[in-house]
């Protein structure tokens, strides 16, 4: 099932999850502009799938963080 969000509702719930994420509702915007999340147009609206965004902030071929909340860096 799809929880669709608006872009503000979106951000909000974001910032309750992960309050120093660096996604602010500005960016938010311009990644849906741009195609980076896939959105639906509802009349003047954006919703996106909040799944997406997790997606977006843990893509899946990145490290997930260790137990003391470093991240291993991928070696070139």
């Amino acid at each position: 099932m799809k929880h669709m969000r608006t872009l503000s509702v979106a951000i909000k719930e974001l910032k309750q999850m992960d309050p120093n994420t660096a996604i602010t509702a500005h960016l938010l915007r311009l990644m849906v502009k741009r195609g980076e999340i896939p959105c639906i147009v509802a009349g003047n609206r954006y919703l996106v799938d909040m799944q997406d965004l997790y997606e977006f902030k843990q893509p899946s071929g990145m490290p997930q963080e260790g137990p003391s909340g470093v991240r291993r860096i991928p070696e070139r």
